[in-house]
């Protein structure tokens, strides 16, 4: 699980760039 939630915060972080970017 723990490694999972990491994965989960620079995918959420990306894609909250990537909306702000357009």
């Amino acid at each position: 699980m723990q490694n999972a939630k990491k994965a989960v915060i620079p995918f959420s972080a990306h894609k909250w760039i990537e909306l702000h970017i357009q």
